[in-house]
């Protein structure tokens, strides 16, 4: 979880960026291994300074940005899991980068 700091930075990036922030989400790369953003730990209602009516507030409910993906013992154990891996985090880098320019 982000120092507060870090966390209302991002936030405020999601909410200037919304649209580009969703089609990262979207994306049928993204999509192939990730299910979106982790609800664990999320806010009822919107963070201080966020209308309710805000059309990124789900988003901007988390206190965390996690991404999963489960990996099956199979995948895990073959030998193309390095190639496999690569993928799924190459899926995942721009959302990584999205996240790394927000707490510049």
């Amino acid at each position: 979880m982000p120092m507060p700091d870090k966390l209302a930075a991002i936030r405020q990036e999601i909410d200037y960026n919304y649209a580009d922030f969703k089609k990262l989400l979207a994306h049928k790369d993204f999509k192939k291994y990730y299910n979106g953003l982790s609800d664990e730990g999320k806010l009822v209602n919107p963070p201080k300074g966020y209308d309710k009516e805000n059309p990124a507030v789900e988003i901007l409910k988390n206190k965390h940005f996690i991404v999963l993906h489960k990996v099956s013992d199979k995948d895990l154990l073959s030998k193309d899991f390095p190639k496999y891996a690569a993928s799924a985090f190459k899926a995942m880098y721009p959302f990584l980068l999205f996240l790394r320019e927000a707490v510049k």
